[in-house]
């Protein structure tokens, strides 16, 4: 799979629930997390 970076930047309660969500599901990067919840979201839109 081709990877693209972008920069964006995250309010701090979104960073602040995303590492929660990290923690809760024993995932290694923050990256990783916002992967898959953008995948599952994604997904229960049917984009994905």
């Amino acid at each position: 799979m081709e990877k693209i970076q972008k920069l964006i930047r995250f309010p701090k309660d979104l960073v602040e629930a995303i590492e929660t969500y990290q923690e809760k599901n024993s995932i290694a990067t923050f990256t990783a997390s916002v992967l898959e919840l953008l995948r599952k979201a994604l997904k229960s839109e049917g984009l994905f």
